[in-house]
């Protein structure tokens, strides 16, 4: 049995201003005024109203100035019985408002014939007559207004605070899960701010901010600061925020400039003279892809070509792995995954016809005690004397659905990939009859028992460069897409040292002969001369009748497990693999595979893995997705063919998801029916390690 109590405080905060009444708080009821602003108030559905005051105040009219601010007074009469109010107000009578000694003194200095504060009503919430009568009335647009600035504002800040006791019943021990709640809980508070502002100053400058820090995308957040200049100034116009710089291509520009830079830009005239000048910092990435559609009637399809850039550290974790020990398999290490079978290992070492059953521990594991499909159990690894046990509650995973098992029944693959804190664990029956682990473990943990499993990979820290599970998982593997749609005979590769622009993409043998990266790491073997041989593209659904497999998409599969650091023999080319090791020599990336610290080693990419593939879909697709998200708003340029599309008239966009829909797709390909569709647009960056710095100048006479 689980008891769960959760408490949570939830404290939002908007302050709103609000203008000028139309109605005489004096017409209202006592209870109008007062209760909405009570914390402990009765009436729930009375809303409060909140006082005028600062830069919001008008200038027309009786006001009086503590410092920045100025408080309106007007014609608003309180009748309020032994009520304190803010700002040192206190009632002493229904028909006059009296002051603390303090406040009369600066209000006579400060203005002549003060009468009575002005309430206004909220103008984000109904007013009082609202809530009384049921009537709407004109929404006032809250504003700073004063002789130099007129400025529409708006602040709104939300915090969240809670926290939680948990108590199983019966309580393990065990899962250091404390079986005593503590009197206090772990309190989290999560607090947001946004301000919204825009307008004017001195009619000269222009301000237009839009920022909220609970939006998913930083770059999506909006600051702009402008002043322009009067005719015959030499400063025309300066841009301080985000900027727009309209160049040319040029090489050295990144092959032009995206709209989200965040800088200075001038425009200015001197004499004759046109000039404008940019100082910013890239904070968008401009892309572009290509769609074409091909055939006739029913056999029409839409062709999209893409291109996906990865480091050498970017292999696939947490998703393939060996059932097996992969030193015991027959060419270790240089292991071709994809062309395993049985023979590759001693029978009594590879799963016989008894189906694999696979488990996978999951975060908050004493959660799920009461859950059905847990069982309670170790997992054991073991390697050149070394024991890595993690006990706690693990899941059974359906095979077919949850993962799948390769023909050779020597690794897996799974659906959903494992987190860093997440585990595996299997369990089989060898062709010769023995056991790995504890086969249906289910019957033993049903009548008490804690069963006994193999270990494919342990838990974060323990899951390392020479720990016993580092090798059961596989390090050669490539995502090229997710999508089912990938053409396996169009998936290229280019392996380069350093970025594909500039770094070199082969290497010289003995023999003075120069060797591609493609061809070192052996997979151009078969092919013809720097072409990816398509035996090492992987894609589950040509191998599996079903409309969804277990593993969706196309993957890159080296035929050696460490490729950048031990690449394989080269029967081809008459080379071994220590002479191939010899001629990689000093580029051989070791720290991918071997360094211990996460960060280091997911940060030690050395070579670049450019891909290009295609995708096909069959019928004519009205909409199309870029495969980008935030997308800056504008920024997209859609064309068909030579014809540049117009948003609106010829097409839709989902900036956030980067999904186009053409309105008249029938329309438009007819004219053109072989016309390829041209997109190009920015995206907001995620992040960037090193930050481009753009600087430009244009002149025109």
């Amino acid at each position: 049995m689980r008891r769960r109590i959760t408490v949570t405080a939830l404290l939002t905060l908007v302050p709103v201003l609000g203008g000028a009444a139309s109605t005489r708080l004096s017409e209202l009821p006592l209870s109008a005024i007062l209760v909405g602003d009570t914390i402990l108030k009765s009436d729930l559905s009375v809303f409060r109203t909140s006082f005028l005051s600062g830069l919001i105040a008008a200038q027309k009219g009786p006001h009086l100035r503590l410092g920045l601010q100025e408080i309106r007074v007007g014609d608003a009469v309180f009748r309020i019985p032994n009520i304190p109010l803010s700002l040192g107000f206190t009632a002493k009578s229904q028909d006059v408002v009296s002051l603390e000694p303090l406040f009369p003194l600066i209000l006579r200095r400060r203005v002549g014939g003060f009468e009575e504060l002005r309430a206004v009503p909220d103008s984000s919430l109904p007013s009082a007559r609202t809530a009384l009568h049921g009537t709407e009335s004109q929404e006032v647009t809250p504003r700073f207004q004063t002789e130099y600035a007129d400025l529409a504002f708006n602040v709104t800040n939300r915090m969240e605070l809670g926290g939680n006791w948990t108590r199983f019943q019966p309580c393990d021990e065990q899962f250091k899960v404390s079986c005593n709640a503590n009197l206090v809980p772990q309190l989290n508070p999560d607090i947001r701010f946004g301000v919204q502002l825009d307008g004017t100053i001195l009619d000269r400058i222009r301000v237009d901010v839009d920022f909220d820090q609970a939006r998913e995308f930083d770059a999506a957040n909006r600051i702009n600061i402008s002043y322009e200049g009067t005719e015959g100034d030499i400063l025309q116009r300066l841009d301080v925020g985000d900027v727009t710089f309209g160049l040319p291509t040029s090489r050295f520009l990144t092959e032009g400039i995206p709209a989200g830079n965040f800088g200075f830009q001038a425009d200015g005239q001197l004499g004759g003279l046109d000039f404008q000048a940019v100082w910013a910092q890239q904070r968008g990435d401009l892309n572009s892809r290509v769609f074409q559609l091909t055939g006739l009637g029913d056999q029409r399809a839409y062709v999209q070509e893409d291109t996906l850039v990865l480091d050498d550290a970017d292999y696939v974790r947490g998703q393939f792995f060996f059932l097996v020990d992969p030193q015991e398999i027959e060419d270790y290490p240089y292991v071709d995954a994809l062309a395993l079978d049985l023979s590759s290992v001693s029978p009594g070492t590879t799963p016989g016809i008894e189906p694999v059953q696979l488990y996978r521990f999951e975060d908050e594991p004493a959660f799920q005690q009461q859950v059905e499909g847990f069982i309670q159990a170790d997992a054991v690894a073991e390697k050149d004397g070394e024991r890595v046990v993690e006990s706690g509650w693990f899941r059974y995973l359906q095979p077919g659905l949850d993962y799948f098992v390769h023909p050779s029944g020597l690794w897996i693959a799974l659906r959903s990939s494992l987190r860093r804190d997440e585990m595996l664990a299997v369990t089989y029956v060898t062709a010769l009859g023995d056991t790995v682990g504890d086969y249906n473990p289910e019957r033993l943990h049903n009548v008490g028992g804690r069963p006994t499993l193999k270990l494919l990979k342990a838990s974060g820290a323990n899951h390392q460069p020479g720990r016993p599970t580092w090798d059961l998982e596989m390090h050669q593997v490539y995502r090229v897409s997710g999508s089912p749609d990938v053409e396996r005979s169009s998936v290229a590769l280019t392996v380069s040292l350093g970025e594909l622009s500039a770094g070199r993409t082969f290497k010289r043998a003995p023999t003075g002969e120069d060797i591609t990266f493609l061809r070192l790491f052996g997979l151009d073997e078969e092919a013809p001369t720097d072409v990816l041989d398509p035996s090492f593209v992987y894609s589950q659904g040509a191998e599996f009748f079903q409309d969804q497999p277990p593993v969706q998409g196309t993957f890159v599969v080296f035929p050696t497990l460490r490729p950048f650091a031990q690449p394989p023999p080269l029967p081809s080319l008459g080379l071994s693999a220590v002479e191939t090791n010899q001629i990689l020599a000093d580029d051989a990336n070791e720290r991918i595979y071997t360094e211990e610290d996460p960060f280091e080693r997911d940060n030690a990419g050395r070579f670049r893995l450019t891909l290009g593939y295609r995708l096909r879909s069959q019928g004519l697709i009205s909409s199309f997705s870029l495969g980008a998200f935030g997308i800056r708003d504008g920024s997209e340029r859609i064309f068909l063919g030579d014809r540049l599309l117009t948003q609106g008239v010829d097409y839709e966009i989902d900036y956030d998801v980067g999904q186009v829909r053409l309105l008249e797709a029938e329309q438009l390909f007819s004219a053109s029916p072989e016309a390829s569709v041209r997109a190009t647009w920015e995206q907001r960056s995620l992040f960037q390690v090193s930050p481009t710095q753009v600087f430009g100048i244009r002149t025109h006479a």
